[in-house]
Formats: C-alpha cells, structure tokens, sequence
C-alpha cells in the first residue's frame, strides 16, 4: 500500500513529462517543415520551375482495348488481387499531353515521376511500361534531358485498373475529375485536368 502510494505519483509525473517533451518536439518538427504551399493552375497555364518549365495542354482517358490497337506488343504485368492476368476491359489509362521547356542557355534535365494522377482517394505515379511507348525519342521519364531553349512534347501515361474502384465508380469513370499533382516541396502543384 505504502509503494502505491509513491509510485502512482511518480508514474503520473513521468506521464506528463513525456506528453510535455513530445509535444515541444512535435511543434519545433512543425516550424522547420512547415505543410507544403497548394497552388492550383489549369490546362496551358506555365508552371515555371526556375531552369525548366512545364504545360499541361490537355489529356485524355484511353481504355485498355485502345491501349492494344495501337501497342500490340504492350502487356500489362499488373495481376489482379486473385492472382490472374489483368484484361485489358480492366484498364483505364490518364494519357496527359504536356510541354517541357528549357529556360536556360546550358542543357537541363526535367524528372516526370515527381508527378502523379489524383482522383479523391485514388492516385498513381507514371506507368513506365507504356511511358517509352508514347514516347520513343524521350523514353526515360525519370530523367529527360533538355538542349539550351529545347521545347519539347511528352505523353505521360497514369494507368488505372477495375478493381482499384468501387463497380459504379468505374462504370462512371470518365466523368471523374483529376488531378496532375507536382511536389517540389515546400510547394504542391496541381494542376485540374
């Protein structure tokens, strides 16, 4: 009864040092990265990344019979949560048709996986098996290199598959708004497609 008596208080206070102690450590972790900056751009507007800039011109939603008509050699290596090979009536891909612009006098180099598609709760980086595909003269999205003042177009494929969706989701999936989102922290760019 005596050691309860000592030891319920103890135990209190090193509660509450370490609540305190956490708390301080949480807030100074907050100042030095504060949450990124959102800032919203449409369609043709120049997000201007200092050396490099990026226009997003348009997009379009391909299904994964179209995918095939036009890459016959295309297979999708994504399975399904069963196990079996996606069909291409499960595919959806985000296609976005973008320009990236050089705005110095040496060679630049731009990365396109810092890039990602967003829908609500559903967001997917670039798919790099089909990336080279609609892009042979630039078939690298983790770096592309820009001559001095090089302007030049990319198409960036978000693929998208069925069974990431809720059934009337993807039946109503081409009336979904999205999202092309770019992180430089401290600033998020998104840009409504």
């Amino acid at each position: 009864m005596k050691y309860k008596k000592i030891i319920l208080p103890i135990v209190g206070i090193v509660i509450a040092l370490s609540v305190i102690l956490s708390s301080i450590q949480l807030y100074i972790v907050n100042q030095r990265f504060p949450n990124a900056n959102t800032i919203s751009h449409t369609l043709n507007e120049m997000i201007n990344g200092g050396n490099t800039s990026l226009i997003v011109m348009d997009s379009q939603l391909l299904d994964g019979v179209q995918i095939n008509q036009l890459y016959p050699e295309y297979v999708d290596s994504v399975l399904n949560p069963d196990g079996t090979q996606v069909r291409p009536e499960q595919i959806k891909v985000l296609l976005i048709h973008a320009k990236l612009i050089n705005n110095t006098e040496e060679t630049q180099k731009m990365t396109l996986v810092q890039m990602y598609a967003e829908s609500l709760i559903w967001y997917n980086g670039i798919d790099g098996g089909l990336y080279p595909l609609f892009n042979p003269d630039n078939p690298n999205p983790i770096e592309v290199t820009l001559e001095p003042n090089q302007e030049i177009e990319v198409s960036i494929p978000y693929t998208m598959y069925d069974f990431q969706f809720q059934q009337q989701d993807w039946i109503d999936i081409r009336s979904r708004k999205f999202d092309l989102c770019l992180s430089f922290y401290p600033d998020r760019h998104i840009i409504s497609l």
